[in-house]
């Protein structure tokens, strides 16, 4: 536990570094009190096949696409630090949570959208947990401004299912905050399926993750029971117990409201 507690102590000293000010801040923030909502989303590979579309032709045509790119992202941000110029904190997850595997789309010499893959046994987005064998999870993807509107996002990560598919990945997840609906809608795009509502809420270093499981439910269709599920950040606990939720509040949820 010292060990750890030293490795995230020099990782945020690094990345307050290269960040500046602001990374300690939201690094402290979250260990303190924070509350965050995801919308759980999920991909099976056990039947992947690779198909071709007209956004992945575009992809190739006009872009560069590399699954493992972390040698070009780590010299993209030295030559960013060199002219001053800001890099957004998804490029620098290699840092920030040990990630390895990232996908990368270049136009020339910049990068215009990357996204990472945990894969098993590395840090998912949910505080203190990691990610389970033969799963893998789609995190911190970013397009610059630029670049965005044009189906980048759902192009490459159809890549990198076909790439963490031949690795024999069986289930990919995601999760993305209600409000990113460009997120949501490019994740819907390459076949992933709403399968649940997280709250990870930490107060005063403790961390709990709640989880309503939706059984084949989107925000556009009628309400189904759910069941919710908690996971204690210590001991990992579970408890089950069903609900019932009404039209009103499923169209809430769905929305981001609540």
């Amino acid at each position: 536990m010292v060990l750890d507690a030293f490795r995230r102590s020099a990782c945020l000293v690094r990345l307050a570094g290269l960040e500046g000010p602001r990374v300690v801040y939201r690094h402290v923030r979250g260990v303190l009190w924070e509350t965050l909502d995801y919308w759980q989303l999920e991909r099976s590979l056990h039947s992947w096949e690779a198909t071709a579309d007209d956004r992945r032709t575009r992809l190739c045509n006009l872009f560069q696409w590399t699954a493992d790119g972390l040698a070009r992202l780590q010299a993209w941000r030295q030559v960013r630090g060199r002219e001053k110029q800001l890099v957004p904190g998804e490029y620098w997850m290699d840092v920030d949570s040990g990630l390895r595997l990232v996908s990368t789309v270049s136009a020339g010499d910049e990068l215009a959208h990357l996204h990472w893959a945990a894969l098993a046994g590395e840090k998912s987005s949910l505080r203190g947990q990691r990610v389970k064998p033969q799963q893998a999870e789609i995190r911190a993807a970013f397009t610059f401004p630029t670049y965005r509107s044009q189906g980048l996002f759902s192009a490459a990560l159809q890549l990198t299912l076909e790439e963490l598919a031949a690795r024999g990945v069986q289930k990919v997840l995601a999760y993305v905050a209600p409000e990113n609906q460009p997120s949501l809608r490019a994740f819907q795009k390459v076949g992933f399926q709403f399968a649940g509502r997280c709250r990870v809420r930490t107060r005063f270093g403790v961390t709990r993750i709640y989880i309503e499981i939706v059984a084949a439910w989107e925000p556009t269709e009628a309400p189904m029971p759910l069941a919710q599920r908690f996971l204690g950040s210590a001991d990992s606990r579970l408890a089950l117990r069903s609900l019932s939720r009404t039209w009103a509040h499923g169209k809430a949820l769905a929305s981001g409201k609540i």
